[in-house]
């Protein structure tokens, strides 16, 4: 028989364990052992989550079993504190019937001092009343899918509270700004698919260092301290103040365009993107979504440039126009993304200088310090049988010029809907590519080239 080795455990080890299963897995354990029957009452991490994924005659009976478990978990829990609590319930027919069990576990939570209250996936008509979050203790809010009450003038606010992610939440008589204003040792706000605009003014932002916005709404920034920001909007939707990027290290912009009838920025677009490059020139880390990268961008100090791009002929004077300007650039991350806009025949034209030589001659001489590339999210349809030119011309000129690079890795992904015998064609095709790119001319003699294959994704 084999020892039990997992019992043999610390507690804290074992509670570590515990915590990253489901709540109803963690009591599961009861009955593994006696020593077992009672170990699920002391964990701190309490993660409830509702299966929707069942018959529709059942889905009623499913909710109302859901929340007897959570009552009867919460009774029988022994912990006299709560690291974080969590729950998770997607259930589009929900009325009001369980309103009640919801505040409960909020109770529960601010009785056993819970410093994460995580919230998500409510449904949409449950009502937030801000004034039962009332407790010093609490770190982290995480609440998707509901409307928030705003508390009354009365509410001491969240002395202690210091990440706040916000998503499809709406509220009763006010706005983020509220929020922000009980909250005065905040240090990171994530908003998504909010339905207000959103103002944050310095005399609220003391402490905010991370911020994370994406919806269709307008946005006013002014946060002096912040250290990183990551934006998808409309463009025109976006205001900050120059002071708030005077100490960003990491940022990441993915801006939306109205006009939809083509893939090109237009020419005020691109003074748009400038001046936004232009104050965020500092950042280490730069992050760009597909139109971004279209842009003449000035001089910049980034030491880390991640472009998501789906790598099309069109795009790679955007791509060359982005290395040029980063001189102190250490590290390129390049992801393939898909799902753009159809291209028509006659745009292409506009282009057809970068089949003949133009994307080399906008390479020489600029990767001066350039160490690392990962080309990921290439796929067998789009890498080895379609389009393949583009891809095999950025990846030749980045070996040509990057004078001391130290290792390109190429990550392949292909999913598994093929006979085997097209998994072994696709094989020897990669494999032929394999040794065609290493067969380029390279700048670096200390360069190493990785070719990862991953047929499972």
């Amino acid at each position: 028989m084999m020892k039990d080795r997992i019992s043999d455990l610390p507690d804290f080890l074992i509670h570590e364990i515990l915590s990253h299963l489901e709540m109803k897995d963690v009591v599961k354990t009861s009955v593994l052992s006696a020593s077992w029957k009672h170990v699920w009452t002391q964990t701190p991490v309490l993660n409830f989550k509702h299966d929707h994924d069942i018959g529709f005659v059942n889905r009623y009976r499913s909710v109302e079993d859901f929340f007897r478990f959570v009552c009867c978990s919460l009774a029988l829990h022994k912990c006299p504190k709560i690291h974080r609590i969590q729950l998770s319930f997607d259930y589009s027919t929900y009325q009001d019937y369980y309103d009640k069990e919801i505040d409960g576990l909020i109770h529960f939570a601010i009785a056993r001092k819970a410093s994460e209250l995580k919230l998500d996936k409510l449904p949409g008509l449950y009502v937030l009343n801000l004034s039962l979050l009332e407790m010093g203790s609490l770190e982290v809010l995480k609440l998707h899918r509901c409307t928030i009450e705003l508390p009354t003038p009365t509410f001491k606010g969240f002395r202690n509270l210091k990440m706040l992610p916000l998503s499809n939440v709406y509220f009763n008589g006010g706005d983020v700004e509220e929020l922000l204003a009980c909250s005065p040792i905040l240090e990171s706000l994530t908003v998504i698919e909010y339905g207000n605009d959103i103002r944050i003014p310095a005399s609220l932002n003391g402490q905010l260092k991370h911020l994370s916005l994406k919806g269709e709404y307008e946005l006013d920034i002014c946060a002096s301290n912040l250290l990183s920001l990551d934006i998808s909007m409309v463009i025109d939707n976006f205001k900050y103040s120059p002071e708030s990027a005077s100490s960003l290290t990491d940022v990441s912009l993915d801006f939306q365009f109205f006009h939809k009838q083509n893939c090109f920025i237009t020419r005020s677009e691109d003074r748009m993107m400038q001046e936004i490059l232009k104050d965020v020139h500092r950042a280490r880390v730069l992050k760009l979504h597909g139109c971004c990268i279209q842009v003449s961008p000035p001089i910049s100090m980034h030491k880390c440039l991640v472009i998501e791009s789906a790598l099309k002929m069109w795009e790679l004077p955007g791509i060359a126009s982005l290395l040029k300007s980063s001189p102190d650039l250490q590290s390129l991350v390049i992801k393939e993304i898909h799902g753009y806009l159809y291209l028509d025949q006659t745009l292409m034209y506009r282009h057809e200088s970068v089949k003949k030589g133009y994307l080399e001659s906008r390479f020489s001489c600029l990767l001066h310090r350039l160490k690392t590339i990962k080309i990921s999210g290439l796929t067998k349809g789009m890498f080895v049988l379609k389009n393949i030119k583009g891809k095999i011309q950025l990846v030749k000129v980045l070996l040509k010029h990057a004078v001391v690079l130290e290792k390109m890795t190429i990550h392949i992904t292909h999913k598994s809907d093929s006979c085997d015998e097209d998994k072994v064609n696709l094989s020897r095709s990669l494999s032929k590519l394999g040794r065609k790119v290493q067969a380029f001319d390279k700048a670096s003699t200390r360069a190493e080239v990785l070719f990862l294959y991953d047929f499972d994704q």
